[in-house]
């Protein structure tokens, strides 16, 4: 029986330090203000996003986790790992 290996987007609000403790592969929803894009948790965390919104007069975009980032990500797992995936609910997402 191989390890499980869990990959779940930013949405699901982990933070990258319990990610990292609990081996967890997070893959991070893209946020846009303006002409600049954010990977969400890398990039940007949630108190840099709303001190933005705030003082911005540009309202921010955010996208899904492109399928080629999903594809990389189960790819480099499917090898030695049972992967077990934890995306956001189709009823608030694409």
């Amino acid at each position: 029986m191989k390890p499980v290996k869990i990959i779940t987007d930013t949405c699901s609000d982990i933070t990258l330090e319990i990610a990292k403790e609990y081996d967890i592969h997070l893959l991070p929803v893209h946020i846009t203000f303006g002409d600049k894009e954010y990977l969400d948790r890398y990039d940007i965390d949630a108190k840099d996003f709303y001190e933005m919104l705030v003082k911005s007069d540009v309202h921010p975009k955010t996208s899904q986790v492109t399928i080629q980032e999903h594809t990389d990500a189960f790819m480099k797992y499917a090898d030695d790992f049972d992967i077990v995936h934890i995306p956001m609910s189709v009823n608030a997402s694409g």
